[in-house]
């Protein structure tokens, strides 16, 4: 039997991937002073999608990637749908190009 403590650290793993997510949502959805065009903040929600997928692609499932992108669809006003269809493909993407990704070493 776990402790409450080891209970609590195992949630917070588990959900940390898409808590992350949901917060770059967020933020993207946010009007700054500095920002220009809201299509480039499009991309880091992108990039952490494109992270877990990569290295972890249980700790994000379609269900989540799904609401999170309809999230920043209404957050970004677009057309609801194609940020969760984005998420999904980009998902469905990386995990079958896994192999060959993580096998390559690119060198920058």
């Amino acid at each position: 039997m776990l402790s409450v403590t080891d209970q609590t650290r195992i949630l917070i793993s588990r959900s940390s991937p898409a808590l992350m997510l949901l917060v770059v949502v967020v933020l993207s959805g946010t009007p700054f002073l500095f920002s220009i065009q809201s299509m480039p903040q499009l991309f880091f929600s992108w990039m952490v999608v494109y992270y877990w997928a990569l290295f972890r692609p249980s700790a994000l499932p379609f269900v989540v990637l799904f609401a999170c992108g309809l999230t920043q669809d209404i957050m970004l006003g677009m057309p609801l749908g194609l940020s969760a269809l984005a998420f999904l493909f980009i998902r469905l993407g990386v995990t079958s190009l896994r192999r060959f990704i993580t096998a390559h070493q690119f060198w920058v």
